[in-house]
């Protein structure tokens, strides 16, 4: 029953609809009747609030967004079609629809994270760029690389082919000594090593296409225990069976000899015995020693360094072309020497001879004639020289022009001083030995040369042959002195003194 509001006293308070209000002249309207009337009538609500709990608004999904100004308007059954719509933090759950790929139908069809990278970057390499939504990534092995999928797992697995990469901590070894010897193209297995003494071998036959084995006699002759010493041969004693044959002494040949366990021996043959071979620094205080068989090098040769074989190191250079002596092989007794042509040939010291007190100097050479003397070797103190121009000698200068005759031209000898001091010395040559001139005053010169001199240096130069040359700090022993030539006038023309 409506409630009448500020009703005047004595009158009624409420309403039941029964009441009757006057409409037009003589004509009454039952309240209930207008009420219902205006209930058909359009309403406009404006800021009007409609309690839901106890009202209900009806009609279907097209009427309500005819009704709706901006045509916004979604049902919570059946499906709609969004169009141009912002959903403002929505909660979406329960999609069913396993068709859109949201999930499976028995899950519930719960949303996966849709977010994915666009760009695949590698350093130092170009970006890979999705051309669409739909674009695939494809991974492609490299050389020695393997990629194996597993799609139940949704895992992808990369792997270096044939092993680990890491030879040293690869599974494939087992003990010391193993080796690894490829099977085929980027496959490898393990060769266990072998016993000791066995060595490595090709066999097509193996796995690896390796063995070891174990070797046959002799195929180490380099290194076999059969040698003790130099100048040690090995002779057959029968059939795969050898033995030692001790070297013999200078001079003595190899002979047959049936009676000896190798079938040879050394002999003493009748004549006389070359001489003990004595090199330059088997004598102590050995300054300087050229020996020119021990160069290296073809017939002809330019040489730019002739080799000092002493402790000193004391090569001596030259570094233009025009001004090398050359190397000749097969010159004296079988040996090689340093061919000088007199024109422009020398060699200059790295560090200036100096010899002011005691001193051996040896030097083998063959002079050749030409007009006026030869320099063949300057140090500080002094040079020496030899000379085939009109008088044959060879000699010192600087202190005095010491001079000593008996020089053949082209003939390998030995020329030599043997003193005390620069001014106390004596000549050798070959077996000959001569005072040397006294005296006591000498001009020092600041470079040594092979060659020529301070005097007239490449200009005035050796003509002829130099083999070898040897100094000595000190007035070596005679006997030392004799010994030596002995060995350096057989080595170098074969000579036998008896």
């Amino acid at each position: 029953m409506a409630k009448i509001e500020n009703a005047p006293s004595g009158e009624k308070s409420s309403s039941d609809g029964t009441e009757k209000l006057p409409i037009s002249g003589s004509q009454w309207m039952l309240v209930s009747r207008i009420a219902a009337y205006i209930r058909t009538l359009t309403q406009t609500l404006t800021n009007k609030t409609i309690d839901l709990t106890n009202n209900t608004l009806t009609g279907t999904t097209a009427e309500f967004n005819t009704a709706l100004s901006d045509n916004n308007f979604a049902t919570q059954a059946g499906s709609e079609t969004l169009t141009n719509k912002t959903l403002t933090a929505p909660v979406i759950a329960d999609f069913t629809n396993a068709a859109h790929d949201h999930g499976d139908a028995d899950d519930g069809g719960a949303i996966v994270n849709n977010e994915a990278f666009k760009t695949i970057a590698v350093s130092g390499q170009s970006d890979v760029v999705a051309d669409s939504a739909t674009d695939t990534l494809t991974l492609v092995a490299g050389t020695n690389i393997t990629i194996t999928t597993n799609a139940g797992a949704d895992s992808i697995t990369l792997a270096a082919a044939g092993g680990t990469g890491d030879v040293a901590t690869d599974a494939i070894w087992d003990a010391k000594g193993d080796v690894a010897g490829g099977t085929g193209a980027n496959t490898a297995a393990r060769l266990a090593v072998g016993t000791n003494g066995q060595v490595l071998t090709a066999d097509s036959g193996e796995t690896t296409g390796l063995k070891w084995a174990t070797p046959g006699a002799g195929t180490a002759v380099a290194t076999d225990v059969i040698w003790d010493a130099k100048g040690d041969l090995a002779g057959g004693t029968g059939a795969n069976t050898a033995a030692k044959l001790t070297v013999g002494t200078n001079g003595q040949v190899l002979t047959a000899d049936s009676a000896e366990t190798t079938g040879l021996k050394w002999t003493t043959v009748g004549g006389a015995t070359p001489p003990a071979q004595v090199d330059a620094t088997d004598i102590a205080n050995c300054v300087l020693w050229h020996d020119l068989d021990q160069e290296t090098g073809a017939e002809g040769d330019a040489v730019g360094t002739v080799q000092d074989f002493s402790a000193s190191n004391n090569d001596c250079t030259q570094a233009t072309g025009a001004n090398k002596a050359t190397l000749r092989l097969n010159i004296a007794n079988g040996l090689q020497g340093l061919y000088f042509d007199g024109s422009n040939d020398y060699y200059t010291y790295g560090t200036n001879i100096d010899l002011a007190t005691t001193h051996t100097f040896l030097i083998v050479a063959a002079p050749l004639y030409r007009g006026g003397y030869s320099p063949l070797l300057q140090y500080k103190q002094q040079g020496i020289y030899h000379s085939l121009g009109g008088t044959p000698n060879w000699g010192v200068y600087r202190s005095g022009d010491g001079t000593m005759g008996s020089v053949w031209a082209g003939v390998p000898q030995v020329f030599g001083l043997w003193g005390s001091s620069n001014t106390d010395y004596d000549f050798i040559h070959n077996y000959i030995k001569a005072a040397g001139k006294q005296v006591n005053s000498f001009t020092a010169a600041s470079t040594s040369y092979l060659g020529t001199d301070v005097l007239s240096t490449g200009s005035q130069v050796m003509s002829g042959y130099i083999f070898e040359v040897r100094v000595y700090s000190v007035k070596i022993a005679e006997s030392d002195l004799l010994a030596s030539i002995d060995w350096l006038l057989y080595k170098w023309t074969g000579f036998i003194k008896q």
